[in-house]
């Protein structure tokens, strides 16, 4: 009886002693799982392939890659050996871009363009697996350059793609292209011939515009065209032309250097129902002098010259915009101008100028998106000539000194503007 007791207890102990060696067996090891990485040489391609795809745009495309060192969790590394000396394995990914130009129909209320706000945004647009690296994600975002007239908005998407590297222990964007210097080329309006579509008639004009983005180093031009309509009723206008146009000198004064001038067009307008019609449309443009400050005229040289060594070269004229007002749907631009005139000493090789301004303004004349520029004066036949009005002096400060009198002229239509200053010829010997 006792012996069957400790039989029983010999099996019952290599029983559990089974059991003890059963669960004592490692666990299951992921050979894939990285439990240590370092990324240890990133790059791309410098060459980026190009696709012309016609009037729908253009496809770019480039490798992009980086060399991460792996350990995994089954005790192997990643390999070949780098330059570096350090094992690790190239993930590589093409990126593709697509640039897309711009096709679509917008209703509208009129056909004015105002000043359009313009803007850049950054959107994403979804991200996906890639499909042959295992630890990459890659993500479609786009640049987003937006033109909003208000009545109706232009929007340049500019696509391209970034590659994630996350393999659990390191998270790396790798190298990536963006776009840089976009360069908005403006738009214009053209008219179309109306069409009726369920009954509808619809007057309408082709808005195109463009942009010009940098990529890699390159240019690249995406298009937009957009067929704006306006639903008709009643009598309406269906086309507009100048027929006849004009410009004259009202009233001038020589001594302020000023003049105003009557610009006017005769233009000749379809209407649905009421047939053709002319109107006049005119406008006072208004001329004078620049309220800027010019430097005095000097010109120093080294030794006392004659004053009929000194040379007038050719007029320079530099023009700039400053600020419109609006009457009667048409814009009036005010310019600035300025024109210079370099008077050199040539045996120094010293130069100096002679400049004065003046300001003039332009019209155009804007209705249901058709615009006109009105004729008007431009100054012309600048001249400079110079006087000695004095012999060589002696200044207070000891240098010696030769006083001239400038005139420049210009003309403006059938008026001659005279401006007069003084200046001298230092020697500062």
């Amino acid at each position: 009886m006792k012996a069957n007791l400790f039989l029983s207890a010999l099996t019952l102990g290599a029983m559990m002693t089974t059991f003890v060696a059963c669960d004592k067996e490692e666990p299951y090891v992921d050979p894939g799982k990285v439990i240590e990485s370092e990324v240890v040489d990133p790059g791309m391609a410098e060459d980026v392939q190009v696709t012309d795809n016609g009037t729908e745009g253009t496809s770019l495309s480039y490798e992009t890659w980086i060399v991460v060192h792996q350990v995994f969790a089954d005790g192997s590394s990643s390999g070949p050996q780098t330059r570096a000396g350090e094992s690790g394995t190239k993930i590589s990914v093409i990126l593709e871009n697509k640039l897309t130009n711009v096709s679509s129909t917008a209703d509208v209320s009129g056909f004015e363009l105002k000043e359009p706000e313009n803007s850049v945004d950054y959107r994403s647009l979804g991200s996906a697996k890639y499909a042959t690296e295992p630890f990459v994600t890659v993500i479609d975002s786009a640049t987003v350059y937006t033109v909003d007239y208000g009545t109706f908005a232009v929007e340049f998407v500019l696509p391209y793609q970034v590659a994630v590297y996350d393999d659990g222990v390191t998270k790396v964007t790798m190298p990536y292209h963006k776009y840089a210097d976009i360069k908005d080329n403006g738009g214009e309006l053209s008219d179309l011939e109306s069409v009726t579509e369920n009954g509808i008639t619809y007057l309408r004009k082709l808005y195109k515009h463009s942009l010009t983005a940098n990529f890699n180093g390159e240019e690249y031009l995406v298009t937009a065209e957009i067929v704006l309509r306006k639903e008709q009723k009643g009598d309406y206008l269906v086309a507009q032309k100048v027929v006849d146009e004009g410009v004259e000198l009202v009233s001038y004064d020589l001594e302020n250097k000023t003049g105003v001038s009557r610009s006017w067009i005769k233009v000749e307008e379809t209407w649905s129902e009421s047939g053709v019609k002319t109107v006049t449309k005119e406008v006072l443009l208004n001329n004078g002098p620049s309220d800027g400050n010019f430097a005095s005229f000097v010109l120093y040289i080294t030794e006392k010259c004659n004053f009929g060594d000194l040379v007038i070269g050719d007029a320079k004229t530099f023009v700039s915009e400053d600020g419109s007002r609006t009457e009667n749907g048409i814009v009036i631009k005010k310019y600035r101008q300025t024109i210079s005139f370099p008077v050199t000493y040539p045996a120094e090789d010293a130069t100096t100028e002679s400049a004065f301004g003046i300001t003039f303004e332009e019209a155009v004349y804007s209705n249901e998106g058709f615009e006109y520029k009105m004729p008007s004066f431009e100054y012309t036949e600048p001249t400079l000539s110079m006087s000695q009005t004095s012999e060589w002096y002696v200044s207070a400060e000891g240098q010696g000194v030769m006083d001239i009198s400038l005139s420049s002229q210009v003309r403006y239509d059938r008026v001659v503007y005279t401006y007069v200053d003084a200046g001298q010829i230092i020697c500062f010997r």
